[in-house]
């Protein structure tokens, strides 16, 4: 039941809503998506607490990242626009 996954960052979920977020695009389910991240984190059928997802996934609508510890080089992003 424990599988090897690349998920997505978790901030700002709540533009993401109707995106297609499962692995293969098939679902545009947010929820869904948040269930099955916690199946391939370890949580089983019998241990899975729905109510503590939830309250996660509603905080993490809006959950702003960190700021970034890099400051860019204006010269490299000069550079950078033309890409």
């Amino acid at each position: 039941m424990i599988g090897a996954a690349d998920f997505p960052a978790v901030f700002e979920q709540g533009p993401r809503q109707g995106m297609h977020l499962h692995w293969d695009g098939n679902n545009t389910s947010l929820a869904e998506r948040n269930l099955s991240a916690a199946l391939g984190a370890g949580v089983t059928p019998e241990t899975v607490d729905h109510a503590a997802i939830e309250r996660v996934a509603n905080w993490l609508l809006t959950l702003k990242p960190p700021p970034s510890p890099i400051t860019p080089e204006p010269a490299a992003v000069d550079r950078g626009h033309p890409v």
